[in-house]
């Protein structure tokens, strides 16, 4: 995944609905007791207690279609690994579950579907393993809960490669198909999976839009696909969903969606990680998606910010660490602890237009295997108009004396050509300002740009804090990526406006005490690390982080 973004006039250059990781599903939602538990049963059953926490919590992916190892479902196999099973729990390794609160980050909102175990039923597992598995009646079983990671809830079509794909070789390989839809009206969608043909060799998949279908449609083969790297090779191109190991169905929050227009195509582009030379293998990736059944209220959109390759000369970007002159993404061969900062800051317009203002609705990083943790936050500075009135002052003079009654591009070309000294002591931001207002009343155009406007459009929500961790995961696996949506009604989601800064950091270990690291150098021959850089290959690094979005204009 690439998204090396320079001072770009939009920030959704690229979307994605989220990297997803499979694992333990419900649970309490908190790593500690609840204070209203019931006491642990002295004689803990399979029937009674436990069944309903491991189907709730574990059966989601450790059934005998799951990406587990080994199934979990019925009672002879959760007795059979008893032990193994509460040791892990106990250990915190299950369920996989990346976010973590830390001192340096405390989201203020809580995530959907914590996979974390209470206390209690950390303790209601062990005893149970401890006093030899038992079974218990049948007859006193309790309900079990549905397994909400199989499928996605309300698939309305399934979409794959008409041909399947086989990969080989040494070097990753990047491929996009051309999937038709056939769509006969707009529709929005609110929800997408993947299925991975064979997640032995899918290192990653994006889906993008191709709103008219002619990029994607002019690139295809005979066999409705092309090679692609960094992305599906043209610039309108609207990324809709996402998996990396351990996909999980994505669901945008009620009232929301992305849209789909009449003659749209999908590009599925997928990321191969061969198994060598001598090794083919043949893979067909499915694409799930749903449609919601009325125009959603908000837009749904999520970007992909970051593997900035070096600074942008205002602060943003790739930020230089101790004793570099000059940013360089790379990560010296042993280093152990060692960091990459970076810096985005939200502009003006977005599609061509004033910023909305967007709620954050779901977060996620995304590294490689050199990668150890990862924290994003959102920093709000004290807001500032785009134009200061001194500033525009001498403009306005000149266009009210040389540009009398003239409206839209007739302005633009007039201030241009008559006014051109004013409107070159204009700041970019001021100068980028103006020309977003969309209108052609003058007195209009110098008021949008020279006053401090909320988003309207949302109505009353709460305060923003001046700053805030959105995420962190100190404990960062390549082999457990998910996406974390807030548990929290829409206007109560963390707000990102226009001058909004968001600031990540990511760590890396590329010592031999890395085990990704042993693993990544016996796959090529090495004894040794090596220097890391910034990349797209799965032995390359990133430092990415996803932003789900929600948002919707005000009203014209």
């Amino acid at each position: 995944m690439t998204c090396a973004l320079g001072p770009l006039p939009a920030l959704l250059i690229l979307s994605m609905t989220g990297l997803f990781a499979v694992g333990c599903v419900g649970g309490s939602g908190s790593s500690g007791g609840e204070p209203d538990e019931p006491p642990l049963p002295d004689q803990p059953t399979w029937h009674r207690d436990v069944a309903p926490l491991v189907h709730r919590s574990c059966v989601g992916c450790h059934d005998d279609s799951g990406i587990a190892p080994f199934s979990l479902a019925s009672y002879a196999d959760a007795a059979a690994l008893a032990g193994p099973s509460a040791a892990a729990v106990q250990a915190g390794r299950m369920p996989p579950w990346g976010a973590r609160e830390t001192a340096q980050c405390d989201p203020r909102r809580p995530f959907v579907d914590d996979l974390r175990l209470s206390d209690r039923e950390v303790a209601l597992l062990a005893r149970w393993a401890d006093q030899g598995a038992p079974e218990g009646d049948p007859a006193t079983a309790a309900p079990l809960p549905s397994i909400p990671l199989a499928t996605l809830a309300g698939v309305d079509q399934t979409l794959a490669s008409a041909v399947p794909f086989t990969t080989v070789g040494t070097r990753d390989q990047f491929r996009c198909f051309v999937l038709d839809p056939q769509l006969d009206e707009d529709v929005f969608v609110d929800g997408v999976h993947f299925v991975p043909g064979n997640p032995q060799v899918v290192h990653h998949a994006l889906l993008y839009v191709d709103q008219n279908g002619d990029d994607a449609e002019r690139r295809a083969d005979a066999d409705g696909g092309y090679d692609c790297f960094g992305g599906p090779g043209f610039s309108d191109a609207e990324l809709l969903g996402a998996w990396a190991p351990g996909g999980v169905p994505t669901e945008m929050p009620a009232g929301s969606g992305t849209r789909l227009r009449v003659g749209a195509r999908l590009v599925l582009q997928i990321h191969y990680h061969p198994k060598g030379a001598d090794d083919p293998q043949e893979d067909t990736t499915t694409v799930q998606l749903r449609y919601t059944d009325h125009t959603p209220e908000y837009l749904a959109l999520t970007t992909l910010i970051g593997n900035f390759q070096g600074g942008f000369g205002d602060g943003d970007g790739l930020l230089p660490e101790p004793g570099e002159s000059w940013p360089e993404f790379r990560i010296p061969a042993g280093a152990s602890g060692h960091v990459e900062r970076m810096r985005y800051t939200v502009p003006d317009q977005h599609e061509g237009r004033p910023f909305p203002g967007m709620f954050v609705h779901t977060v996620a990083t995304h590294m490689h295997y050199v990668g150890t943790g990862m924290r994003m936050r959102l920093v709000r500075p004290e807001k500032t108009p785009a134009c200061t009135t001194g500033a525009l002052d001498p403009l306005r003079r000149c266009v009210e004396t040389s540009c009398a009654g003239a409206g839209g591009n007739a302005l633009y070309d007039c201030a241009i050509s008559r006014c051109a000294g004013e409107v070159g002591q204009l700041s970019n931001i001021c100068g980028d300002c103006l020309l977003s207002q969309g209108t052609d009343d003058v007195d209009a155009i110098y008021e949008g740009c020279s006053t401090v406007r909320r988003p309207a459009q949302y109505g009353s929500i709460p305060r923003q804090p001046a700053e805030e961790c959105l995420l962190e995961t100190p404990d960062w696996n390549f082999e457990w990526q998910r996406s974390y949506r807030y548990d929290a009604p829409i206007r109560e989601l963390p707000l990102v406006e226009a001058g909004d800064v968001l600031e990540f950091e990511c760590t890396f270990d590329n010592s031999m005490n890395n085990p990704f690291v042993r693993e990544a150098l016996a796959e090529q021959g090495l004894d040794a690390p090596q220097d890391v850089e910034l990349g797209d290959e799965t032995l390359d690094e990133m430092c990415l982080m996803a932003v789900g979005v929600l948002y919707k204009w005000p009203a014209e």
